[in-house]
């Protein structure tokens, strides 16, 4: 069956199949002929390699995502770790002679008498290597007007739980340092901890055991710490402070022959 062929070129149709040449234009049609005898290319299904494809880059941000996140969470608690690292080690590792020079023993309480102002015990190291006698009863100190750093301390809030020698025994390493907790914070007293009560306590230990050794004497088995007198205290109050009981005043006029209980003078008080 003859078949026939359309002029590509000018369009003109049923051109016998025996024609080399379009009738109308004279266009040669054997190329054209030879072109349509080639079947048609399929399309190519591309549809399942670009679905893999999204999938594979969604997977990779997902994953890129997730390790960017765990890499900042190992980066702060490396920091929180290096925090806590460096804390412990200045308070465990902290120098013999820090804060020797020219130290104060602060107390928060108020210690004026009249025109004088506050009066802070002021010592230098050579002072406390140097004098070999202790603060006498009734003696008043004035040693000079110098306020303590805040850096030199660390800031304890008690629980309901704590006792003065738990806190001297875990900041101090020995739980009978307890009257340098005393010193510090005149508005302690050795039955009268509370929860959420405020506590200055020593970095340096070394200057606590310093302290410690200046303020208390031994006696036998028998321990004394001279206590400064705050301004608005008592026979009575100082008692309440130190003894179970308030009736223990007249303990406290024995051993302190002189006592007129003015403010900045230290006083004699049995511990045990």
């Amino acid at each position: 069956m003859t078949s026939e062929t359309a002029c590509p070129v000018c369009g003109l149709s049923f051109i016998p199949s025996d024609k080399s040449q379009c009738p109308q234009c004279d266009s040669e049609l054997t190329c054209f002929r030879v072109l349509d005898s080639f079947p048609d290319e399929p399309v190519r299904k591309n549809t399942g390699s670009r679905k893999q494809a999204i999938l594979l880059i969604i997977a990779s941000l997902v994953l890129g995502l997730i390790s960017v996140m765990s890499a900042y969470q190992l980066y702060l608690l490396k920091q929180l770790e290096n925090r806590i690292l460096e804390r412990k080690t200045s308070f465990i590792n902290a120098g013999p002679d820090d804060g020797l020079k020219h130290f104060v023993i602060d107390q928060p309480g108020p210690r004026t008498n009249g025109a004088a102002g506050n009066k802070d015990i002021l010592e230098t190291k050579e002072d406390i290597k140097g004098q070999s006698g202790l603060i006498k009863p009734s003696e008043k100190v004035d040693i000079g007007t110098g306020l303590a750093e805040d850096s030199r301390f660390w800031t304890y809030w008690a629980t309901e739980k704590d006792t003065l020698w738990d806190i001297s025994q875990k900041h101090y390493g020995l739980g009978d340092y307890y009257p340098v907790l005393l010193e510090h914070n005149c508005h302690l007293g050795i039955y009268d901890i509370g929860d959420g009560i405020q506590i200055k306590i020593l970095k340096n230990t070394a200057i606590a055991r310093d302290i410690y050794k200046k303020i208390t004497e031994k006696k036998g088995d028998s321990i004394y710490w001279y206590y400064t007198v705050a301004e608005g205290d008592t026979l009575r109050s100082v008692a309440g402070k130190f003894y179970k009981t308030k009736n223990m005043i007249k303990l406290i006029t024995d051993l302190n022959q002189e006592l007129d209980l003015m403010s900045g003078q230290r006083i004699k008080i049995l511990l045990k």
